[in-house]
C-alpha cells in the first residue's frame, strides 16, 4: 500500500514539472497502453501513469477556463457570488467572485469560473460572503513578474483557481445584494473575525483571528518578518497541533461525559462514540479555519488515526501522511504548487522520523534535542524558500509552541464556542488570548533582535538542499562511525551554490522584470552595481519583492554602487528597501533627486574601473529642465562590448548624447521604457545596438514600447527583448561574445502563457 501511494503521488507531482501539457492524443495513449499491458506492468507503474494522466487532464481543464485573449481589456459585465470575505487593500477592496455570467454587451463570454477583482471605489456597506454581485469589469489573464529567486504569482493564482484578474470600472449598477442563506461557513468566519477585532483591536487581535478562523490577512509584513526570523511562522497558521488539540479535547470531553450517563452507555460505548465526535469537531474547526492545506492534512491524519483505533488497526504515521498527501493531490493536483503544502508535510514527516530515533534521557533534554533537531532537519527546505535559516528557532519554539498551543489557542477557540451563547464572555476570552499572545510576542521580538538569522551565501538548489538534508540524517541517526566529520561536511552544502561570477574583464547584466519600472543589476568579478530599484506597489515595492530575492539568489550580500537615474517612483520606489536590507557602499543619484541629501550627485565625466570593466557617467553635464532629462546616464565598457543605460532620458538627453564622439553600444536598455518621446531615429542610429532591452509592464496603460520606437530599433538591426514577455533578461558579455537568457524560457511552466512569436525573434 505504501509503495502504491508513493507511485500515485509521484504521478500527480510529475505533471507540475512539465514546461507544456502534452497533446490530448498522447495523453489518452498513456492509460490505453497501460491497460493493454496491465498483465506485464507492475501495479506501481500503472498507478503512476493514472495519477499523471489525471493531473494533466485536470490542468488542461483549468487552463481552458482562462479568459480568452480577445476579451482582455474590454469592458465586460460580470455577475456572480462573492467567495470569501472582501480583503482591505491599499486602495479599496480585493474581491474573489465565482461567476454565474460574464458578457460583453449581448455576447456571452465563456470560460472563466473565478475572477479576482480590485474595487477601488466601493459603495455602500461591506458585502458579506455569498452576496450576489454585479460589476462592470476589465479583465486580463493571470500574469506576473518572472525573476530568478522571485515569487511565482502566476503559479500561485493557478493553484487558487483564478481564471482572470482585473478591476471594477465605474457603472451605476455596480454593487452586491446580500443572500442570507448562502455561504454559511464563510459568513460565520467573517463575523467571528469582525467580533474578535472589535474585542481585541491591534496586531495581537489579528493573530487571534488567524488562530480562530485561519484569516492571516491582518498580520502585517514586519510581524511576518519577526515570525520568519524566529522560525515561528507556523504558530499563527491553523496546523496539526491545533487540529489535534481540538480533536483531543473533543475526544476526552465526549468520553468523560458519555461515560457518566447510563442511558447513553446502553446505546453505545463511550470509546466507540468519542472518536466520531472528535473527528466532527476537528472537521468543524477545519472548515471554520478556511480548510487550508495544513489543516486538511491534519484532519485527514487525525481521522485516519482515530478510525484505525476504532477498528482495532494500527496506523503508522508515514502511512497516514502519504494517504493524506495522496487525497489532497487527487482532489487538487495544483495544490503541490503551494509552499505551505511542502512546509506542512515536510515538518510532519520530520517529526515522524525523529520520533522513531533514539531520544536523550530526561524530559527537558529530550525537548531541547527535538527542537534543535527539528530546526536542523527543516533547514534545507527553509533555505530554499527564504534563503536564510532561523538560528533562534529552537529557543523560540521551546517556549512559544506550548504557550500558543495550550494557552492562546484554547482561549481563542473557547471564545468562538461562547460567541453564540454569550458575546461578552467570548469577547473577554479573546482579550485574554490577545494579552497572552502579547507575552509570547515580546519574547519573539527580543529573540529577533538578539539573534540574527543566518543568511545563506546564495539560495540553495534542490540538489544542494538534498545534500544538506542527508547531512542532518547522518548526524541524527548514528549509523556511521564517520558521522562526526561527514555531517558537517555535507551541511556545508547550504553555504555553496552561489551563482558563478563573471571573469575579470567580463560582465553580467540582468534587467529584472518589475512590471512598469526599471531595476537592473550589473555584476563584475568582485563587484555589484544596481541601476534603479523598481517601482512601489500597493502594499510593497520591487526592491523587497524582486531585487532583494534576486541578489540573495545570486549570492550578493553587498551593493558596491546604487545608481538611481532620476526621482520617478517607478525607478526609485524600491531603493529604501535595498538600503535598509543590504550594505550599500556608494549611492549615485540624479541632481534633481532631493530625498537623499547624503548621496553623491551624478556628473558627466566621472568614471571608475572594477575588475577590468569601465563605468562612465555620460549625463547630465548641466542642469536639466525635467526629471526625465536629468537622468543619470551610465555607459559600461567591457572586452565583449558596451552597455548604455539612459534612464528615462528624452529629447534633450538624446541630443546631448549624440554630440559625444562615440556612443555606439552593443546593448541598450531602451530609454523611458519605449516611450515615443525617446529613442529618436538619430539617437538610435548613433547607438546602433545589437540588443534593445525594454523594461515595461505587461499590457501597460501607456502602450510601451511604442510601435515607432520598435521600428526605429529594428531599422538598425537590433533585436527587441521585452521583460513583459520574456521575464528577467540575463546577458553575459565575454570576450567570446554575448550570451542571452530569458527567465520565462529557461524556467518554463505549463500554466504560463507562451511568449508571442515576435518576442522570441531576438533570441535566435
Amino acid at each position: 500500500m505504501r509503495a502504491t501511494l508513493c507511485c500515485l503521488c509521484a504521478g500527480l507531482l510529475l505533471c507540475q514539472l512539465l514546461p507544456a501539457l502534452p497533446p490530448l492524443p498522447l495523453l489518452l495513449l498513456l492509460p490505453a497502453t497501460c491497460w493493454a499491458l496491465r498483465a506485464r506492468l507492475p501495479r506501481g507503474a500503472i498507478v503512476l501513469v493514472l495519477g499523471f494522466t489525471w493531473a494533466v487532464a485536470r490542468a488542461g481543464l483549468d487552463l481552458a477556463a482562462r479568459l480568452e485573449p480577445a476579451f482582455e481589456g474590454a469592458t465586460l459585465i460580470a455577475s456572480g457570488r462573492l467567495a470569501g470575505a472582501p480583503r482591505a487593500a491599499a486602495r479599496g477592496l480585493r474581491l474573489q467572485v465565482d461567476l454565474d455570467a460574464l458578457a460583453q454587451g449581448a455576447r456571452a463570454v465563456t470560460g472563466p469560473r473565478t475572477v479576482e477583482l480590485a474595487w477601488y471605489e466601493p459603495r455602500g456597506s461591506l458585502p458579506e460572503p455569498g452576496a450576489v454581485c454585479r460589476f462592470a469589469v476589465r479583465l486580463r489573464r493571470p500574469h506576473g513578474t518572472a525573476n530568478p529567486g522571485g515569487f511565482d504569482s502566476e503559479g500561485w493564482q493557478f493553484a487558487r483557481g483564478i481564471d482572470a484578474v482585473g478591476y471594477v470600472v465605474p457603472h451605476p449598477r455596480n454593487g452586491c445584494d446580500p443572500q442570507p442563506g448562502a455561504a454559511v461557513v464563510e459568513r460565520a468566519r467573517a463575523r467571528v473575525a469582525a467580533a474578535i477585532r472589535a474585542a481585541a483591536p491591534g496586531p495581537a487581535g489579528d493573530v487571534i483571528v488567524a488562530l480562530a478562523v485561519g484569516d492571516e490577512s491582518g498580520i502585517d509584513v514586519p510581524a511576518w518578518r519577526v515570525l520568519r526570523n524566529t522560525g515561528t511562522a507556523h504558530l499563527v497558521s491553523v496546523s496539526g497541533l491545533h487540529i489535534a488539540l481540538v480533536a483531543g479535547l473533543a475526544f476526552v470531553a465526549t468520553r468523560w461525559l458519555w461515560s457518566r450517563s447510563v442511558g447513553l452507555l446502553r446505546l453505545a460505548a463511550a470509546a466507540r462514540v468519542a472518536p466520531w465526535v472528535a473527528i466532527l469537531a476537528a472537521a468543524a474547526y477545519t472548515l471554520l479555519a478556511g480548510a487550508q492545506v495544513p489543516a486538511v492534512r491534519s484532519l485527514l491524519m487525525v481521522s485516519a488515526g482515530l478510525l484505525c483505533g476504532q477498528f482495532g488497526q494500527r496506523v503508522l504515521g508515514t502511512d497516514a501522511l502519504l494517504a493524506a498527501l495522496a487525497v489532497i493531490l487527487v482532489i487538487d493536483p495544483a495544490a503541490s504548487l503551494s509552499v505551505s503544502l511542502w512546509l506542512s508535510f515536510g515538518a510532519v514527516g520530520l517529526l515522524i522520523l525523529m520520533s522513531a530515533t533514539r531520544q536523550p534521557a530526561g524530559r527537558m533534554r529530550r525537548e531541547i534535542a527535538q527542537h534543535v533537531g527539528f530546526t536542523l532537519w527543516l533547514a534545507p527546505l527553509i533555505g530554499i524558500v527564504f534563503q536564510s535559516i532561523a538560528v533562534s528557532a529552537p529557543a523560540a519554539n521551546l517556549l512559544a509552541v506550548p504557550w500558543t498551543t495550550f494557552v492562546v489557542t484554547p482561549l481563542a477557540l473557547l471564545g468562538v464556542a461562547l460567541a453564540p451563547l454569550q458575546a461578552d464572555a467570548a469577547a473577554m476570552m479573546w482579550r485574554i488570548a490577545a494579552w497572552s499572545w502579547e507575552l509570547a510576542w515580546q519574547y519573539l521580538v527580543w529573540l529577533d533582535r538578539a539573534v540574527p538569522v543566518l543568511a545563506l551565501p546564495a539560495a540553495p538548489g534542490a540538489a544542494t538542499a538534498l545534500l544538506a538534508g542527508l547531512a542532518v540524517f547522518v548526524w541524527w541517526i548514528p549509523l556511521l562511525p564517520a558521522r562526526r566529520w561527514l555531517a558537517p561536511l555535507l551541511l556545508c552544502a547550504l553555504a555553496a551554490g552561489a551563482g558563478a561570477r563573471p571573469a575579470p574583464g567580463e560582465l553580467q547584466l540582468t534587467v529584472l522584470d518589475v512590471g512598469q519600472g526599471l531595476a537592473t543589476v550589473l555584476r563584475t568579478a568582485h563587484h555589484t552595481l544596481v541601476y534603479d530599484a523598481g517601482p512601489r506597489y500597493p502594499g510593497g515595492n520591487a526592491g523587497e519583492r524582486v531585487v532583494l530575492p534576486f541578489l540573495r539568489a545570486r549570492g550578493v550580500r553587498t551593493i558596491d554602487a546604487l545608481v538611481l537615474s532620476h526621482p520617478d517612483s517607478d525607478h526609485v520606489g524600491g531603493a529604501p528597501a535595498l538600503i535598509e536590507a543590504l550594505p550599500v557602499r556608494r549611492i549615485l543619484v540624479s541632481p534633481r533627486e532631493t530625498r537623499l541629501p547624503a548621496a553623491q550627485r551624478c556628473a558627466a565625466g566621472e568614471r571608475w574601473i572594477w575588475d577590468g570593466v569601465q563605468f562612465t557617467v555620460l549625463h547630465p553635464a548641466a542642469p536639466a529642465a525635467t526629471d526625465n532629462d536629468g537622468s543619470c546616464v551610465l555607459r559600461v565598457t567591457t572586452a565583449g562590448g558596451s552597455i548604455l543605460l539612459p534612464g528615462d532620458g528624452e529629447t534633450a538627453t538624446e541630443e546631448a548624447l549624440q554630440a559625444l564622439p562615440s556612443l555606439r553600444s552593443a546593448i541598450i536598455v531602451v530609454p523611458h521604457h519605449g516611450s515615443a518621446t525617446s529613442s529618436h531615429p538619430g539617437f538610435v542610429a548613433a547607438v546602433r545596438p545589437r540588443y534593445a532591452l525594454v523594461a515595461a509592464g505587461h499590457r501597460n496603460r501607456f502602450g510601451f514600447p511604442a510601435p515607432g520606437v520598435v521600428a526605429n530599433y529594428r531599422a538598425v538591426g537590433a533585436a527587441i527583448l521585452e521583460t513583459s514577455a520574456l521575464g528577467a533578461l540575463d546577458l553575459e558579455l565575454t570576450a567570446r561574445g554575448t550570451r542571452v537568457r530569458a527567465h520565462r524560457l529557461e524556467h518554463r511552466h505549463y500554466w504560463q502563457d507562451a511568449p508571442r512569436p515576435e518576442a522570441l525573434s531576438g533570441l535566435h
